[in-house]
This record gives structure tokens, C-alpha cells and sequence, in this order.
């Protein structure tokens, strides 16, 4: 009796081990090989990932999608990132704004400018700002 059960308990881990490798082949061909980013035109991205039997699959996002994703990189890999327009920048929005208050997220961390370089830029921004009410570009505002 136990030989028979041996028998029957061996051919049942064959069959699962054989299940198994055939689900792990199955999974291996659905995997991403290689990852492409690039423009979809209007502003939009394209994330196009390739299958090891050259299936693909992409996503398209925006850019703060973009910025969104950057940062969860990130974050799974154990990093703080600043994240800062470059000097050639072309966007759909700006990223200087006149506002004071606004600093911290023109892509300069808190921890990146000292409290000097901090007052300055709050400085500069409120003469922006100033400027820009003397001009009546702002609506007047009680103080």
C-alpha cells in the first residue's frame, strides 16, 4: 500500500512541476524585455514596452504623469529627487512663478538652497510681484 501511494504521490509532483514550468514559460513570454520612452506628439509621452516574442504594450501620459512616476521611481529605489525644468525648457505651463510662497516647488528642495538663498529669491519674487502691481497686471490688493 505505501509503494502505491508513493507512486501516486510522485506522479502528482510531476504532473504540478511539469504545470508549473509550463505557467513559468507562458509568464516568461507575457515579461517586458526592454522599455522605450518618447513623444506622442501634443505634449503626450509613451512608455512601449517589448515582449520577448516582440508583442508590445504602451501607456501614454502627460507630464505630470511623468513627474508623478519620477517620483515613485524614487521613492522605490531609496532616493530623494529635485526635479527642475532645464534651461531650455519648452512646457505647456510655466515654471517660474511670480509668486513668493512658490519657491519650494520650482524644482529647488528646501534642503538644496541655504536660508540666504532662500530670503533672496523670496526678495526677488515679491519685487517680481510688486513690479507687476505698479504695472496694473495684478488687480490692486488691500494690505
Amino acid at each position: 500500500m505505501t509503494k502505491n501511494l508513493d507512486k501516486v504521490h510522485g506522479e502528482k509532483l510531476r504532473s504540478i512541476s511539469m504545470e508549473h514550468e509550463i505557467s513559468q514559460k507562458e509568464n516568461m513570454s507575457r515579461r517586458a524585455r526592454s522599455c522605450t520612452i518618447g513623444n506622442a506628439s501634443g505634449g503626450i509621452m509613451e512608455l512601449c514596452l517589448r515582449t520577448e516574442k516582440y508583442g508590445t504594450i504602451w501607456y501614454q501620459f502627460n507630464p505630470v504623469e511623468a513627474v508623478e512616476m519620477m517620483g515613485q521611481l524614487a521613492a522605490a529605489a531609496g532616493v530623494e529627487m529635485a526635479v527642475r525644468p532645464r534651461k531650455d525648457f519648452a512646457s505647456w505651463r510655466p515654471w517660474d512663478s511670480p509668486l513668493p510662497a512658490s519657491a519650494h516647488w520650482m524644482g529647488t528642495g528646501s534642503y538644496q538652497l541655504s536660508e540666504e538663498d532662500q530670503m533672496n529669491l523670496f526678495e526677488k519674487k515679491t519685487q517680481e510681484l510688486e513690479g507687476k502691481r505698479d504695472n496694473n497686471l495684478l488687480p490692486p490688493q488691500e494690505k
